[in-house]
């Protein structure tokens, strides 16, 4: 044991160095871990800081709009470089390309192939044609639905005249064929029989044949002191000497586009799937009772107009002199969201006129429709040129009585069916042919606003 200490002290130098070799690594072990911590702690401080420092700078939020008016836009947060800001503009751009795509497609069907009933009326005649333009149309208007009804085929049934001279010529045929005549028409039991039975064939017969010759019955002019178109459409001509405002021949200009446009739908309803017109006996809708245009938003619906109809009225001002009506009027952003009314009494739709985009006229449509296929009416109704059925009613008929006043609907079931239609009209192809009074009343700017520079 003595001996331990003695090699020690004679090898000091020896012990010292094994125990440094021996102890060192644990030594260094236990503080490197300790200051690796430590380092890594401050390190990762460092790194998280300057990455928020690059994100601060290098990281954008990116906004894709909405895809209807008054939806929320989707907003994106990502890297802002170079790629992304391209990618960017590619998405605007294709989204910009697909609603100027849709916006054209709804004004093609929205305003292609308008007929403007007097050229050079609107939007405002020469001082020269001021007086003779508004009269012209005033003369052409029961004209121009007269050949509306034609386009869908419209005809009217037998007249009483018509079935009079039908039942006289089968009588005297009958008679004939006995070897009498008319002076000496006395009959047995059997033959008065037989002609009462040819007499109804007669009529059922002219009756046929007049279902089949047109594709929807409207009233017969011979019964009334007017005209067809008169009696469907509510017309009356302008009862005063001097010429109509301007107001009220672009009210009439509207109301017909209005009428067009449903008529065109009832057409639809009773085409074939061959692309012609389907007789009356086999055609949805059968007869057209009448087709009132409701008075635009900016006349006033409480006071009757010249016409005595109530369709047509003058146009509300608070004053004479243009220029404090312009002052008072406010244009409307066509860029904004549209708010819709819900508690609108007019529509359930919620559409009103105040916005910037179109403007809303409302029409009531009173058809005689085959019962099973009211469905082809009120899908052709919204199939044509942005309208929209937003009420219906169906009624009962007494088809006996209709048969008797001369009206054969064939062999289905028919209702009187009363729609309420809406009828929208851009703004973007009716501003330029809009008075300036109308403009005022609807808050359309009097100029167009000019096109951004491309450049």
């Amino acid at each position: 044991m003595n001996a331990i200490p003695s090699i020690i002290k004679s090898n000091l130098a020896i012990v010292i160095c094994t125990i440094i070799v021996v102890v060192a690594p644990i030594a260094c072990f236990v503080v490197s871990t300790s200051m690796n911590k430590s380092v890594r702690e401050g390190l990762e401080s460092r790194v998280r800081g300057s990455y928020n420092d690059l994100r601060k700078l290098g990281v954008t939020t990116y906004e894709i709009p909405a895809a209807l008016p008054g939806g929320q836009p989707v907003e994106v947060e990502f890297v802002l470089n170079t790629n992304s800001v391209e990618e960017y503009k590619r998405i605007l751009e294709r989204l910009k390309a697909g609603a100027d795509h849709v916006y054209g497609d709804i004004l093609d069907e929205n305003g292609a192939d308008r007929l403007v009933l007097v050229d050079g009326l609107f939007p405002e005649p020469s001082a020269l044609q001021a007086t003779v333009k508004p009269f012209e149309m005033d003369q052409r208007y029961p004209a121009v639905h007269e050949e509306l009804l034609k386009t869908i085929n419209a005809g009217e049934p037998p007249t009483p005249l018509d079935l009079l001279d039908v039942l006289k010529g089968a009588e005297s045929d009958y008679l004939t064929s006995l070897g009498r005549g008319e002076e000496d028409a006395a009959l047995t039991e059997d033959e008065q029989e037989e002609l009462d039975r040819r007499l109804r064939q007669a009529r059922l017969d002219l009756y046929h044949e007049g279902a089949t010759r047109c594709s929807v019955f409207v009233a017969p002019a011979e019964h009334l002191a007017v005209s067809t178109a008169e009696s469907v459409f509510g017309l009356q001509p302008w009862a005063l000497d001097k010429a109509p405002p301007l107001t009220q021949c672009y009210d009439w200009q509207e109301a017909y586009w209005v009428r067009s446009d449903i008529i065109e739908a009832i057409g639809r309803a009773n085409t074939g799937r061959d692309g012609e017109m389907l007789p009356v006996a086999w055609a949805p809708v059968k007869r057209i009772e009448a087709l009132i245009v409701v008075g635009a938003a900016e006349f006033d619906l409480s006071t009757r107009g010249a016409s005595g109809t109530g369709e047509f009225t003058e146009m509300r001002t608070t004053t004479t002199d243009r220029d404090e009506v312009e002052i008072i009027s406010v244009p409307i952003d066509p860029s904004e969201a549209i708010d819709f009314d819900a508690g609108l009494e007019e529509s359930l739709t919620g559409r009103e006129t105040e916005n910037g985009l179109y403007d809303v006229r409302r029409a009531q449509l009173v058809v005689h429709v085959a019962s099973d296929r009211i469905g082809d009416l009120l899908a052709a109704v919204n199939q044509t040129r942005l309208m929209t059925v937003t009420d219906i009613q169906i009624n009962k008929i007494d088809q006996g009585q209709i048969l008797r006043d001369g009206y054969l609907y064939g062999e289905e079931h028919v209702v009187e069916a009363v729609l309420s239609i809406e009828c929208l009209y851009f703004r973007e192809w009716t501003r330029d042919l809009m008075p300036t009074e109308v403009k005022i009343a609807r808050g359309v700017p009097l100029e167009r606003p000019t096109e951004p520079d491309e450049g």
